[in-house]
């Protein structure tokens, strides 16, 4: 996981520094996307309350019904 570069105190980033912001913004806009999106499934936003063991088996069909309706 990669955090972006913070402002020194009275000072301003350099031009590379804000570079790799933006980089690092990207990642996260689309890795956020795709969160909010299978949400729309509700299994990652409600509570899981079926047995543990069929949790992994549920979040692929998601992802693949998902993957299928977007990708």
């Amino acid at each position: 996981m990669r955090a972006p570069a913070r402002k020194p105190r009275g000072r301003s980033l350099t031009r590379r520094q804000k570079a790799g912001n933006r980089r690092v913004a990207r990642e996260r806009v689309v890795a956020g996307h795709g969160i909010g999106r299978r949400k729309v499934w509700r299994i990652a936003a409600d509570r899981y309350r079926n047995p543990r063991s069929r949790h992994t088996v549920m979040v692929k069909n998601v992802a693949g019904l998902h993957n299928r309706m977007f990708g």
